[in-house]
Formats: structure tokens, sequence, C-alpha cells
């Protein structure tokens, strides 16, 4: 006879993402977008066919409300990381994104920051452009597809976030992730951040 006690599994080394759904003035940040927009012009980092610009100026109420919102949400983000309350982190720098038909991200992830995230103020209706992310070791060299059951948090290379409207995703920087292409014959629009301490 066999004796066994209940079989026991650990997941280490997971990269969490935290969502959150906001009450906030969309329709401020949004006319605030294109207002900036048709004064400065964009970079280009991740982004292709987009518009995206870290030069935020006189940012509307509604902005600073968000950015407030999401460094209080931090303090549990920390908590749940196990990370010293004591020291937390803050959004360092935000930037907004215009994100028109056909418009993507490349595969990219945010070094010099502890967690980045992203604010969708605007989402049209439609596939206007999946937040996918990466697993980041040599999982997929040994399990390839064919021999895979169940996809789920242990053998899936990839997981993807649908945007919504006034919904909030914060990851760690490291996590490396892409957008898909805006299908639709609307604008996306994102407010993208990262954070860091304050020493």
């Amino acid at each position: 006879e066999i004796y066994m006690t209940d079989l026991i599994i650990d997941k280490w080394f997971a990269n969490p993402v935290w969502e959150a759904h906001l009450d906030i003035d969309n329709n401020e940040i949004i006319e605030y977008a294109y207002d900036l927009k048709s004064k400065k012009a964009g970079v280009i980092k991740s982004n292709k066919e987009g518009w995206q610009c870290a030069d935020i100026e006189n940012p509307p109420k509604a902005y600073l409300t968000l950015i407030e919102s999401i460094n209080n949400i931090l303090i549990d983000v920390h908590k749940t990381m196990g990370l010293k309350v004591e020291y937390p982190s803050y959004v360092k720098d935000s930037w907004l994104n215009i994100n028109p038909p056909g418009s993507y991200n490349l595969r990219h992830l945010h070094p010099r920051s502890v967690f980045s995230g992203v604010y969708y103020p605007k989402v049209p209706k439609g596939e206007c452009g999946d937040l996918i992310f990466y697993r980041d070791n040599l999982m997929l060299s040994y399990l390839p597809s064919y021999i895979v059951d169940e996809w789920n948090d242990l053998t899936s290379g990839t997981t993807t976030y649908i945007p919504k409207d006034s919904m909030l995703l914060i990851f760690p920087s490291w996590f490396e992730h892409s957008v898909t292409a805006n299908l639709t014959n609307e604008d996306r629009i994102s407010i993208s951040f990262n954070t860091n301490y304050d020493f």
C-alpha cells in the first residue's frame, strides 16, 4: 500500500497584475489629450502609428486625481507584494497615448522603474488593442503546445487583457508586454505611467 498526504503545489516566480476601475472624469482627460496633441509632436518608442506624449503641461483636475488615485492604490500593491510600506513608490512619469486605427505597440518592458501601468479613459467597441503579457522564461521550449491539455497560469506563455473604459492595470516594470493593433474605426486613448522610489 502507498500512504500519501494531500498533494501541495507552490507557485513561484509569479508576475502579478493588479486591476481596478476608477471613477474619473474621462471626458476631461480625453479633451485634454486631443488639445495636447494639437500642440505637441509625439515621440516614437514602442508605439507604431500612434501618438505618445510625455510632455504633460497644466493637466486638468481629472488627470491629477488619476495620479493621486494610483499613488494611493500603490500602497496596497506594496502590501500584497510583501514590500515595506514605509518605502512606497510613486508615479514618477506618465504619458498620454492616442492610438488611431491600425496602431499598435511592440513587445517591450520599462527599465529604471518599479511598477508600470495603464489607465483607459476611452476604449472604442470592438478589437481596439489588447494588452498581452509574456512569460519571462524558457518554459515554451520545454512545453510545446501539442502536449498541453489545459492552458493556465502554469502552462501559458502569454496572458491577455482586453481594455475597458476606466480600467486601471498595474504590473511590475520587468513584465514584458505588447499591444495588438486597433482594428476599430476610432481612437483608443490611454495614460501610461512608471513608478519609482522617492529617495
